[in-house]
């Protein structure tokens, strides 16, 4: 982020296998997989709030919905407080994010 701008933190959840296109493309709002798996009928991109809810997510209800052995990453989101304005905020612990996401905001936060 640039000198003044504030940023905002939010966390997204993805199999290792996706890094590569993530750091050169972005975070692309689409109905991958697990969205299709519950009906969305929007391209999005998924964002937590915090860690610990992306966290417990991945021991809980996301992590079911991936191979066991399927290796998992949580990236750091970074956005401005503009971006955040146009965010959807379904539920207490989830965001929307219909735009896409550049590389630079993105950031390797933990392997699991």
């Amino acid at each position: 982020m640039g000198k003044g701008i504030s940023s905002h933190e939010f966390f997204h959840v993805t199999p290792e296998r996706n890094l590569p296109r993530i750091m050169s493309e972005g975070l692309r709002p689409m109905i991958g997989q697990n969205s299709a798996a519950a009906a969305a009928e929007e391209e999005a991109v998924y964002l937590f709030s915090s860690k610990d809810d992306a966290e417990t997510a991945v021991l809980n209800w996301l992590g079911e919905l991936f191979e066991e052995e399927e290796k998992l990453v949580i990236l750091s989101v970074q956005l401005t407080d503009t971006e955040t304005q146009t965010l959807e905020h379904p539920c207490g612990y989830e965001w929307l994010c219909k735009e896409t996401i550049p590389p630079e905001r993105v950031s390797v936060q933990k392997k699991i």
